[in-house]
């Protein structure tokens, strides 16, 4: 197997996208409360923004982000509500790979 397969093997891999989910949620969730709330979110949306050097979301942009997120609608992201994202973000990567 090349390394380009073994690398879209490992991010079909259901373990690898729980490992990045958790890894993820770990850093963004600060307060560790279980969730991730508006206020850790836009901390890491921020941060983000400056190490790609782009320029930073607006509070609309963080409010449409948690309202996508936030299957529930409970105002706060859960780690199940996550993983669709990093899903979609791990199929990205795929389909660059192939």
């Amino acid at each position: 197997m090349s390394e380009k397969e073994q690398m879209i093997a490992a991010l079909k891999d259901p373990a690898t996208v729980k490992k990045a989910v958790d890894e993820i949620f770990k850093k963004v969730d600060t307060d560790k409360s279980g969730f991730i709330e508006s206020g850790e979110l836009e901390t890491a949306l921020n941060g983000l923004a400056v190490e790609l050097n782009i320029p930073k979301p607006s509070k609309k942009d963080i409010d449409d982000s948690m309202k996508a997120l936030d299957a529930n609608n409970d105002g706060k992201i859960s780690k199940k509500e996550l993983t669709p994202l990093i899903e979609a973000l791990f199929q990205m990567l795929i389909n660059e790979l192939q």
